[in-house]
This record gives structure tokens, C-alpha cells and sequence, in this order.
């Protein structure tokens, strides 16, 4: 009896060091994973600013279709654009 208890021993510490091992893998899959979304949101943040910094820095005027005006040079050379 005390053969079969031994074994069955030595079979729950390697079952328990299996166990063990399979979890440390986890914990580091995770901690990767963790890292590189951690990466991937810092980086869209930077690509976001430097987007909107960009754009910010564009001279966006809204005018009025009275305010432009086209002179008689202009329309002899695009004349043939309207037709």
C-alpha cells in the first residue's frame, strides 16, 4: 500500500510541476500581450497628435463665392474647362 501512495505522490508533484510550469507560461504570455497593447496605444496616440498637429497648421479660410473673383485673363484660359 505504501508502494501505491508513493506513486501516487509522484505523480501529483508532476502534475503540480506541470501545473506550475504552464501557468509561469501564461504569466509571461500575458505580460507580452500587456506590453505590446500597452506599445500599440502609445504609438496611435503619437500618430494622432502628430496628425492633429499637422492639420492644426493648415490655413483653412472659409470664403463666400461673391468674394472671389475672376478676371478676364482668367476666363479666356479656362474657357474651354466650362464646356
Amino acid at each position: 500500500m505504501s508502494d501505491k501512495r508513493m506513486k501516487e505522490e509522484d505523480l501529483e508533484a508532476k502534475r503540480n510541476k506541470k501545473s506550475k510550469k504552464k501557468k509561469k507560461k501564461k504569466h509571461i504570455f500575458l505580460k507580452i500581450v500587456i506590453i505590446l497593447i500597452t506599445l500599440i496605444v502609445i504609438l496611435a496616440g503619437i500618430i494622432v497628435g502628430y496628425a492633429y498637429s499637422k492639420y492644426s497648421l493648415l490655413n483653412i479660410d472659409k470664403m463666400d463665392k461673391n468674394e472671389i473673383e475672376i478676371n478676364e485673363e482668367v476666363k479666356q484660359r479656362n474657357a474651354h474647362r466650362l464646356f
